[in-house]
């Protein structure tokens, strides 16, 4: 019906913006509205991938990684306390602000401007409607082999007790960024596991009172912007993204994004504080 050619032509400044073709705004808006999985299963079938660098392919997973599944994960922040609207916002400005930094560090360094290499085998553009359902089943069929592996992989992971260790690294970390105890354990298992775990856990803390306000908004913060570093990094390798600019760089940018706003939020009233960011 021409639904995707309208849609990348209106969007396709804003991707230009990053270094990424109108067409990935459809990818990026399944991953808003859903989440990473329906996410990467519309970038696979899509045309574009196959004129893809390995620095616009990182640029779409930051994004991906940064700003996905808002109706569901916005809900869980509201229940925490936040309002909606301060998680849409943080999210969707840091995820865009990070993709524009990867971009001109990508342009100015001459990185990563290989073509980009999927791990997912690539189907031709079907000309019938029986030839494009035969792709999409196929395509569908080597994401969930995809799926199984990583799935299998991030147990694995568990078991060797990997996420220890995580915990163990980031704990002097949050403690800096002016994150209690309290909330760094949350946080650090919002940061392993997932934004469902760690809001989780939060909202029974929440719900009993011993956390203050500047902790809640700082954890949900960081598990907003970062969350499952395992399985959502590992997922979108199978894109060709590069592992610095979806894992370690992702995090780093999201703890100074968090120290930002942590000092930020102190600064500002009491009456400020209970209008605007908390319901």
């Amino acid at each position: 019906m021409g639904a995707i050619e309208l849609l990348a032509n209106f969007l396709s400044p804003l991707m230009l913006l990053i270094g990424l073709p109108g067409e990935a705004a459809l990818t990026w808006i399944t991953t808003l509205t859903t989440g990473i999985y329906a996410g990467i299963s519309v970038f696979f079938y899509s045309s574009y991938i196959e004129e893809l660098s390995v620095s616009q392919a990182s640029i779409l997973g930051s994004l991906m990684l940064i700003c996905h599944n808002l109706p569901m994960e916005g809900s869980i922040a509201k229940r925490v306390g936040l309002t909606w609207l301060v998680t849409l916002m943080i999210r969707l400005f840091s995820s865009f602000i990070y993709a524009m930094l990867l971009h001109h560090l990508y342009q100015w360094g001459n990185f990563l401007q290989t073509p980009n290499q999927v791990i997912i085998p690539l189907m031709p553009p079907p000309t019938t409607w029986g030839e494009w359902l035969l792709s999409t089943l196929i395509s569908l069929w080597w994401i969930f082999v995809v799926i199984v592996i990583l799935v299998s992989f991030l147990r694995l992971l568990r078991y060797l007790h990997i996420e220890r260790l995580m915990c163990y690294l980031l704990s002097p970390v949050l403690r800096l960024l002016g994150i209690g105890r309290q909330a760094t354990n949350i946080t650090i298992i919002g940061l392993t596991l997932g934004l469902s775990y760690g809001g989780g856990l939060l909202t029974k803390e929440v719900d009993t009172g011993k956390m203050d306000k500047y902790d809640i908004f700082s954890s949900m913060c960081l598990i907003s912007l970062s969350h499952a570093l395992i399985e959502d990094t590992l997922l979108i390798l199978t894109m060709g993204a590069n592992l610095n600019a979806i894992l370690w760089g992702q995090l780093l940018f999201s703890l100074v994004i968090v120290a930002i706003l942590a000092r930020w939020i102190k600064k500002r009233s009491e009456r400020f504080i209970q209008r605007f960011l908390f319901k």
